[in-house]
């Protein structure tokens, strides 16, 4: 019909699987890190009256600057990565524009640039030839460098040093770098020290992984003023409601609260990788809040899904094919985890004869 000015976006719909009651281990979202009682300090600490009038967004912008020591003026509050993400590609992209990133990454790379009718160029993960494929990216004529940081559903990540160094090589081609940090709490230096020195960097922040909010869809984004200015100009005036706003600076307020959950759910995911290696399974996970078990046959990556499905956990395998043996499993609590550890445990002596 007239009225669809767009191409249509497949996207996949979020599975109803949480409905049956089953632990998800799947979305990156480390389950239980925010506990009931911190929930409970949060709604003490609501104003209600806030809720009745139009949100003020300046409170947790300067909360935010405080935390990162930086201005203000550098921040953009965005509705979680993505809408800071989607701002990016309808202020910096054009029609036919070419863009790159990993592969595979974060499924909204390839919307939004599909809804945007921008090219998507991928760069391959293959360990340290992986720093190559992006300055061979940068010459490809493209308009932005999205580079998650650390990247999942295949793990990598790039230093400090590394990321000045490709946007240098990139501000020779007018590109822009987008340093998506979504799990960089659980690993990974920030890049937030560079935003002074490159005019082309912008860092992509978020209070669902580490912080463990996703449900309040709470972002922001850090750029030099000039650039937040330009990105903020045609943005809906009241994008961030008041209920996400107030939890945002709950989460900044009791950042100790944050720190301490973020330091046991490393300490969890090194326990857990140990535990795996010793039942002789190979685990792949030192950035994030995420392990990879690699099994090296689609056929037992299937067969340990359902078996852990049964067991009342979600854990992913949809990966492309070059990865069929890849299955990851976020990282919960410590309790959480010796039971899944537990049933993993079940899983290989059922299949013995599978890994001998």
């Amino acid at each position: 019909m007239k009225f669809y000015k767009h191409k249509r976006v497949s996207r996949n719909r979020i599975s109803p699987l949480r409905r049956e009651g089953l632990t998800e281990l799947h979305r990156n979202i480390s389950p239980d890190i925010i506990t009931m009682e911190n929930l409970q300090s949060f709604l003490s600490d609501l104003d209600i009256d806030d809720l009745i009038k139009y949100p003020e967004i300046e409170p947790l912008v300067e909360q935010i600057g405080q935390l990162h020591e930086i201005n203000k003026n550098c921040i953009l509050v965005t509705s979680g990565i993505d809408g800071g993400l989607k701002t990016v590609f309808e202020m910096c992209t054009a029609d036919n524009d070419s863009v790159a990133t990993y592969f595979p990454t974060y499924a909204m790379y390839k919307v939004y640039s599909e809804a945007y009718n921008v090219n998507l160029i991928d760069i391959n993960i293959n360990g340290e030839d992986t720093k190559k494929e992006i300055y061979n990216a940068i010459n490809k004529n493209i308009s932005i460098l999205f580079l998650p940081n650390p990247n999942l559903p295949v793990e990598f990540g790039l230093s400090q040093n590394d990321i000045s160094n490709i946007c240098v090589e990139a501000r020779k081609k007018e590109v822009l770098v987008v340093v998506d940090e979504a799990y960089a709490m659980f690993g990974l230096d920030t890049v937030i020290p560079l935003m002074s020195k490159h005019d082309n960097l912008i860092i992509a922040r978020t209070f669902s992984k580490a912080i463990g909010f996703p449900g309040i869809r709470l972002g922001y984004l850090i750029a030099n003023s000039n650039l937040i200015e330009y990105l903020e100009s045609r943005r809906n005036a009241h994008e961030t409601n008041a209920l996400s706003i107030a939890a945002g600076r709950w989460a900044i307020n009791n950042f100790s609260i944050v720190k301490s959950n973020i330091d046991k759910v490393i300490e969890t995911r090194e326990w857990f990788k140990q535990e795996l290696i010793k039942n002789n399974i190979s685990a792949i996970g030192v950035y994030s809040n995420t392990v990879i078990l690699d099994f090296y046959n689609k056929d037992m990556t299937d067969k340990f899904t359902e078996f852990m499905k049964d067991q009342g956990y979600i854990v992913k395998n949809n990966y492309p094919s070059m990865y069929h043996g890849f299955v990851s499993i976020t990282i919960g609590t410590k309790d959480l985890m010796i039971r899944v550890m537990n049933s993993i445990k079940v899983f290989m002596e059922l299949n013995n004869d599978k890994f001998k």
